[in-house]
């Protein structure tokens, strides 16, 4: 497999080989630059500067003789002079390297030895009592000849020294020269191993990267977990992209054992549904036996009541009441079976919520895989980041596939606890309407078993009020218990009206319940159905 951090590697090596290689050839032209001018600089201009000063000398001692001739200096001057340009020429002889190593050497420090010897003659001319002007012209003649021949060998060196001088400073500016095209050579190979490290680079990491950034967008827009992200490379790149094949297939059936919960989610809402509204008939139907059978039973104690003051008519009233109270009876049982198969009713609901919140359950399970496998992919986006950082500028693209891939592992990391929150929303409301159920149903219990002690006390008021048509003479006695039994009874009813009223209110929550699960089903669907599988 060809790696990045190779290739990068290789470039880095090749930009290495040519950098060392240009270091070393200047390195080596710029130490032979530095001795050339170090010579320039320590022997040829120092000897340039004696060879000027030895002129200057000599055309001191030269002027020393005019000006003694001449009768302008003193004789003691004069000697002074020529000893201290004695002693500075022999100096600059001595530390002049052109000088001693040239052949005219011996001869010019003969002919300075002459100079003086001449010199100290034409002091003792000139210091004698009667001075031989002749003699002196001739000398101060022989000064300027052996003066002459020493500047012209001096000239001679001089020249020789500064064509040296200029040899040394040529070969300068040619190094020079060719350190300024070594270092253009450099820049232009440094340029060219650039622009192919670049171009390079650009077609074998940068445009994969960004066609698998391309691919990650256009899944992350669309929701698309069918797609594909081709492999164009055997790199990190294309492990990249590999990876997130298997992280979108991942996704993909994920989502679609999702999808399938939530159908069976929606279908078991719906039946939810469909028993919340049998359920509301029911209650609304035992509403109105009990409000009728209340009635009733204001009627009946009323007719007791007036039973006192209507003995006369005792039999054949005392026939109505047991009729109505026959009826009665008849209606009570109508609702105690109502009542019954209310609670039949509840009771399969309460085994179809309890079905339902158990696949809200293997639902939350398949969730929290997604989540897992979500953390899992940003941990791998998270070491990819590192691996991309450690990588350097090469690995600045890899990076931002890396935070891409981890964007998409945020938001389906969100989508999972957006569905996790909805699926606590749901399972929380069917555990209350199963409660509920379960409360309606003891509630309904309790009002069968108040309908059948009305009953009872239907079959009781009944045998009353015949038993006061054979006998009349009790018809105010019997009036009396059966008052007291129908105020008794209606309290009965009354409570078994409240039962009723709790019964009716717990299906209202139902109702409203199953109604909020349809819209948390609803938005559970449009969630899933955002990713395209």
């Amino acid at each position: 497999m060809a790696s990045i951090s190779k290739k990068v590697l290789l470039g880095y090596l090749l930009v290495l080989i040519v950098a060392i290689a240009a270091s070393v050839t200047l390195f080596g032209a710029a130490s032979e630059v530095k001795q050339r001018t170090s010579q320039f600089i320590g022997a040829t201009l120092p000897e340039l500067s004696d060879l000027q000063q030895v002129k200057q000398s000599l055309d001191a001692i030269q002027i020393a003789a005019y000006g003694l001739y001449g009768t302008m200096i003193e004789a003691n001057e004069f000697s002074n002079v020529i000893n201290e340009k004695k002693q500075r020429l022999d100096q600059l002889l001595m530390a002049n390297g052109a000088l001693s190593s040239h052949q005219e050497y011996r001869t010019i420090v003969e002919e300075i030895n002459e100079l003086v010897t001449v010199m100290t003659q034409l002091q003792r001319v000139m210091t004698a009592d009667e001075v031989d002007w002749d003699g002196a012209r001739a000398i101060l003649v022989e000064v300027d000849t052996h003066s002459r021949n020493v500047s012209e060998k001096l000239t001679k060196i001089s020249k020789d020294v500064s064509q040296d001088a200029n040899n040394s400073s040529t070969a300068i500016y040619t190094e020079i020269a060719d350190i300024q095209r070594l270092v253009l050579a450099l820049l232009a190979s440094i340029v060219t191993v650039a622009v192919v490290a670049y171009t390079l680079s650009h077609k074998k990491i940068a445009l994969p990267i960004r066609e698998l950034a391309e691919e990650l967008d256009q899944v992350a827009k669309n929701y698309d977990l069918t797609r594909v992200v081709p492999t164009l490379s055997n790199d990190e790149i294309g492990l990249a992209a590999d990876s997130v094949n298997r992280l979108l297939k991942a996704f993909n059936s994920g989502i679609t054992d999702v999808r399938h919960i939530a159908n069976n989610i929606n279908e078991l809402v719906d039946v939810l549904g469909s028993t919340s509204e049998n359920a509301d008939v029911q209650v609304n139907l035992l509403n109105e036996k009990i409000e009728l059978l209340l009635s009733s039973m204001v009627t009946l104690e009323s007719q007791i009541s007036n039973g006192f003051e209507q003995s006369n008519s005792a039999a054949e009233q005392a026939k109505e009441g047991a009729q109505a109270v026959e009826n009665g009876a008849q209606q009570v049982a109508k609702t105690s079976t109502s009542i019954s198969s209310l609670a039949n009713n509840i009771e399969a609901s309460s085994e179809m919520l309890i079905e339902l919140r158990k696949s809200g359950d293997q639902v939350s399970t398949v969730v929290s895989t997604i989540a897992g496998i979500a953390d899992q992919t940003n941990l791998l986006a998270l070491n990819a980041a590192i691996e991309a950082a450690r990588a350097g500028e090469s690995g600045r693209g890899f990076a931002v596939v890396a935070d891409e891939v981890r964007t998409l592992a945020t938001r389906t990391h969100q989508s999972t606890i957006e569905i996790n929150t909805m699926l606590a929303g749901i399972v929380g409301a069917i555990s209350q309407i199963v409660t509920s159920m379960e409360s309606n149903q003891t509630q309904a219990d309790q009002a069968v078993a108040l309908s059948q002690k009305t009953v009872e006390s239907l079959s009781l008021i009944q045998s009353s009020i015949l038993s006061l048509s054979n006998v009349s003479t009790e018809v105010a006695s019997q009036a009396e218990q059966s008052h007291h039994q129908v105020v008794d009874m209606r309290s009965w009813v009354e409570d078994f009206k409240t039962v009723g009223d709790a019964v009716c209110q717990g299906s209202m929550e139902s109702r409203d319940t199953s109604l909020k699960m349809t819209e948390l089903a609803i938005s559970f669907n449009k969630s899933v159905e955002r990713f395209r599988t």
